[in-house]
């Protein structure tokens, strides 16, 4: 069993698989590009923050510490659509969090603005990168299945910040 209480299996691999794609695609990022030292990251993500739309109360904060930490001790520094690849796919994470929280307190309005925000983001994915495994979630996730939403949380969104 998964921490998601589902049986670790295919659907397991699926949610990984298609994390690892976004995750990939989101810190490739285009040639090129200005890269900002580790110094330079803090503001470009304070930037970067004000048009990404988040749920209430959620924010960047510990993701971008856990990100410091990661990305730039590896690689030096790191390209602005990197970071904003990466923090869209923090995004992802809190608005799927927030359905499971609305999900959980049987708060249908939370639900509701979470999905419509799942929606926007799965047609923002592109497809080699996840995008049929993120509409499968959403379907589910309408329909007030839990479970895939669950295991994607919990297999790609349990690090500090997500």
């Amino acid at each position: 069993m998964d921490k998601a209480g589902g049986q670790r299996g295919k659907g397991a691999i699926s949610a990984l698989a298609v994390a690892m794609v976004l995750m990939m695609a989101a810190c490739a990022g285009p040639p090129g590009g200005s890269a900002a030292p580790q110094s330079g990251l803090v503001g470009m993500v304070e930037r970067l923050a004000g048009s990404l739309r988040l749920p209430p109360g959620h924010n960047f904060h510990g993701w971008e510490m856990a990100f410091t930490k990661n990305m730039i001790s590896e690689h030096g520094s790191v390209t602005r659509d990197q970071v904003l690849g990466a923090m869209r796919f923090v995004q992802l994470c809190q608005w799927d969090q927030y359905w499971l929280e609305g999900f959980a307190g049987q708060d249908g309005a939370s639900m509701k603005s979470a999905l419509r925000m799942m929606k926007i983001l799965t047609q923002a994915t592109p497809p080699k990168a996840g995008r049929g495994y993120l509409e499968r979630l959403n379907r589910q996730a309408q329909g007030g299945g839990p479970a895939l939403v669950r295991r994607f949380v919990a297999i790609n969104c349990s690090n500090s910040g997500y």
